[in-house]
């Protein structure tokens, strides 16, 4: 045995894979919310029915992602959980505008999605909400880059996420309303407050500013070659190379290796659902509206069940909505599990070099060397 970089013991090699094994299997039922999720489902469902009956079923889906995606935000720790709702919305939209017209060339692209991951790592820093709300950004401004666009479509799409994420607003507060009495405004004061201590806390740890930075240079580092690869590759849906790896890249080895064991078995589950219903079945609109609300509020549900579980909702909640949109693909199956496992290397590279250096450090202590 010996004493590993975050001070815990090492049991060695299978002991060490059995406990990794162990955690990415475990599901934490006292933490599922069932009510929150249902309060999050009308605005996605509003949002298809509109683009359906409308004959926009494009505008529809993204109006939806961006209600879903705002929708998580109510999982997140904050004073309030209308905050991190609004913030993501806010931010999602702002990195659809950039998104879009960074994509339209690989170079910006490649500088923005490095920017917004380098500020994905610092906010790490300030805590999970403020991560969250970071990543959220850098997600839509990934894939946003993939559907490159002039002004025009920029700015459509952009507000179609906006208007996703204010319907999604609104029909979470009316549901409070409904339930308590009072809608659940954002508490900005609270939040105002709680940000400066924490920045002030900050300040004042210079080693854990050294290692923020650090992490956010290694995440920025990830997403710029996550993209280059997909752009290297022609995989149908190639962002989701860089949105598995800003998912799964965490500040530790084995919390990344545990969340990429959990993605690619969840994603191989999700897409072999998916796929499987929609080849045997055939669905209509009407029917894979129902599916995409379905494993919406699956993955809502089951956001702090498991990280598996949730991967598996997630990449059946996302195919069928592509399914609807018309995007899918005839390989889109194939193309999620690879770009999974693509995006899961690319996270697990980010620690190469401190686990290289573990393992000479521990062959410099060996004795006799």
């Amino acid at each position: 045995m010996r004493t590993g970089r975050d001070g815990a013991v090492d049991q060695g090699g299978p002991a060490r894979l059995a406990a990794l094994a162990r955690d990415a299997a475990l599901l934490a039922w006292s933490r599922v919310e069932p009510r929150t999720a249902l309060r999050c489902a009308p605005a996605p469902a509003l949002a298809l029915a509109v683009g359906l009956v409308s004959g926009h079923p494009v505008a529809g889906a993204i109006a939806a992602g961006g209600a879903v995606t705002v929708g998580f935000g109510a999982f997140q720790q904050f004073s309030s959980r209308a905050v991190p709702m609004v913030l993501a919305a806010l931010g999602m939209a702002v990195s659809t505008l950039a998104g879009t017209l960074a994509g339209l060339s690989v170079p910006s692209e490649i500088a923005a999605v490095a920017l917004w991951g380098c500020g994905c790592g610092a906010l790490a820093a300030l805590g999970p909400g403020a991560q969250w709300i970071a990543q959220q950004c850098t997600i839509f401004l990934v894939i946003a880059a993939a559907y490159p666009g002039v002004s025009a479509q920029a700015f459509e799409r952009t507000w179609l996420v906006l208007a996703g994420g204010v319907l999604q607003l609104a029909c979470f507060g009316a549901g409070l309303w409904f339930e308590r009495g009072r809608p659940g405004a954002p508490q900005l004061q609270s939040l105002l407050k709680e940000a400066r201590e924490e920045i002030a806390a900050l300040r004042q740890d210079r080693q854990r500013i050294a290692f923020f930075r650090s992490f956010a240079l290694r995440l920025a580092a990830v997403l710029a070659t996550a993209v280059t690869l997909s752009r290297l590759l022609a995989i149908p849906n190639d962002y989701w190379i860089a949105m598995t790896a800003l998912l799964l890249t965490r500040t530790g080895f084995r919390d990344t290796v545990m969340r990429s064991i959990a993605r690619i078995v969840g994603t191989l589950l999700g897409a072999g659902l998916a796929s499987g219903v929609v080849l045997l079945a055939q669905p209509g609109p009407g029917v894979l509206m129902a599916l995409v609300l379905v494993f919406a509020f699956l993955s809502l549900a089951t956001l702090r069940l498991g990280y598996g579980v949730f991967a598996l909702s997630l990449t059946a909640y996302v195919m069928f909505l592509l399914t609807f949109a018309g995007l899918v693909e005839t390989r889109v199956a194939e193309g999620r599990i690879l770009s999974t496992m693509l995006g899961a290397l690319c996270a697990l590279a980010a620690h190469a070099h401190l686990r290289i250096s573990d393992i000479k450090q521990a062959w410099q202590s060996e004795p006799g060397r």
